[in-house]
């Protein structure tokens, strides 16, 4: 029996934002990588990772929708 897929969708309690940017790796800041929040007022929209190796990333955010949010 093959085991479920996990969803390439990570939910609000499975994401944790920092104040101050994380190193996710042994690069150092010479190396130009970057990430960038993209905004609509307090709601995060997407997230553009920028690597050392110049490839960028762009991670849209999904919201339940929820009445807070509107």
């Amino acid at each position: 029996m093959k085991s479920p897929r996990k969803s390439p969708i990570l939910k609000s309690n499975q994401v944790r934002l920092e104040e101050q940017p994380v190193c996710l790796s042994e690069s150092t800041l010479e190396d130009h990588s970057s990430i960038i929040l993209k905004r609509r007022g307090e709601l995060i929209t997407s997230i553009e990772v920028t690597c050392t190796c110049g490839k960028v990333t762009i991670l849209d955010c999904a919201y339940e929708q929820q009445e807070s949010l509107t």
